[in-house]
C-alpha cells in the first residue's frame, strides 16, 4: 500500500504541485472553502429537515445545485492534494476517519426520501457525523506538519535545481538559468531562511496525538519525540539555527547566481537537515548514527 500511495506521490503532476511555492497552499485554501461550503449547505437542509427555523421541511429541493458543485470541487482539490502526499497518509487513520464520516454524511443525504421520520432522523446522524469530520480534521500546525507541508517540499525542490548526474550517458548538469528559474529558488531558499522561526515557536508541538511514526523501528513515536523535545529544547533550537545560517550561505550564492556555490551550500544544508534528523526523528537507525557521527554532525 505504501509503495502503491508512494507512486502517486511520484507522478508529475502531484510531485510539481508539492514541490510548487504557490500550489500547494492555492489548493488547501480552495479545497477548505468549498469543503465548507458543501458542509454549510449540508448543515442547513439537515436543519431544514428537522425543522429548525422553518415551518415546512425542505428535504433535498433546496441548494442541491449549489451542494453538487461545492462537492465536486472540494472532491477535485482534494484529490489533487491527496496526490501530491498520498505517502503520508497511509500511516494516518484520521484521515481514514474523517474520509468515512464524509461518505457517511453523503449516505445520509440519500436517505431524505423516505417518511418524514425516516429524514429527520437522518439529519440528525448527518449532523453528528459534520460534528466529528470537524473534531477529526487538523487544528494548529505542529512540527511535523510544517516539515510535510512547508519545509520539505521546499529543500526537495533545491536539491533538484542543481544536480551533476554522472551515468553511461556521461555527465548533465541541471542549474538555474534564467531570472525565473533563480527567482524560483530564491523562494524556496527564504522559506528555509525563515522555518527555523516556525519550527521553534513557543507552544508548537511535535506532532498530534493521533499521528504515528512511518517506520517504528527506527523513528520515534509522537509521545517519545514530544517528551525527547521537552528536555532539548535547547538543542533543538541550536540544529534549527544551524538550518537558518545554512539558508543564509545559499541565500548569498542565489544572490550572485553561483551554480557551484549553491551546490556547496546545500551540501551545508543537507548536512544541518541530517544532524537534526537522526536526533530527532529516527536517532534508533544505527546506520544513520553512525554515518552522522563519521561525517561530524553528531556529536
Amino acid at each position: 500500500m505504501l509503495t502503491f500511495l508512494q507512486q502517486i506521490e511520484g507522478l508529475g503532476l502531484f510531485s510539481a504541485i508539492r514541490s510548487s511555492h504557490y500550489a500547494y497552499p492555492i489548493l488547501l485554501w480552495l479545497h477548505v472553502i468549498t469543503l465548507s461550503t458543501w458542509a454549510g449547505l449540508m448543515l442547513l437542509t439537515n436543519l431544514r429537515t428537522m425543522g429548525g427555523g422553518w415551518q415546512k421541511p425542505d428535504p433535498a429541493g433546496s441548494y442541491r445545485g449549489a451542494k453538487r458543485i461545492s462537492f465536486l470541487f472540494a472532491a477535485l482539490f482534494g484529490l489533487l492534494l491527496f496526490g501530491a502526499k498520498a505517502g503520508q497518509y497511509t500511516y494516518n487513520p484520521w484521515f481514514w476517519v474523517k474520509m468515512l464520516l464524509l461518505v457517511l454524511i453523503g449516505v445520509s443525504g440519500l436517505i431524505l426520501r423516505g417518511s418524514d421520520a425516516i429524514r429527520r432522523a437522518a439529519a440528525m446522524f448527518s449532523v453528528l457525523l459534520l460534528v466529528g469530520s470537524i473534531l477529526v480534521a487538523r487544528g494548529p500546525a505542529t512540527i511535523r506538519d510544517l516539515m510535510h507541508s512547508t519545509v520539505d517540499p521546499s529543500a526537495e525542490f533545491l536539491f533538484a535545481s542543481v544536480q551533476v548526474i554522472s551515468n553511461e550517458k556521461g555527465i548533465t548538469e541541471i542549474a538555474p538559468h534564467s531570472d525565473e528559474d533563480w527567482r524560483q529558488v530564491k523562494a524556496r531558499a527564504d522559506v528555509l531562511l525563515k522555518a527555523p522561526d516556525w519550527l521553534t515557536a513557543p507552544g508548537r508541538r511535535a506532532a498530534r496525538p493521533r499521528d504515528r511514526a512511518g517506520n517504528p523501528e527506527v523513528e520515534l513515536e509522537t509521545d517519545q519525540l514530544q517528551a525527547l523535545l521537552q528536555t532539548k529544547h535547547d538543542d533543538f533550537a541550536l540544529r534549527a539555527k544551524k538550518l537558518r545560517d545554512s539558508a543564509s550561505i545559499v541565500m548569498r550564492a542565489i544572490d550572485a547566481k553561483d551554480k557551484d556555490a549553491l551546490l556547496d551550500a546545500l551540501n551545508v544544508i543537507d548536512q544541518a537537515c541530517e544532524g537534526c534528523h537522526v536526533r530527532y526523528w529516527y536517532p534508533n537507525d544505527k546506520r544513520a548514527v553512525h554515518d552522522a557521527k563519521e561525517a561530524g554532525i553528531l556529536e
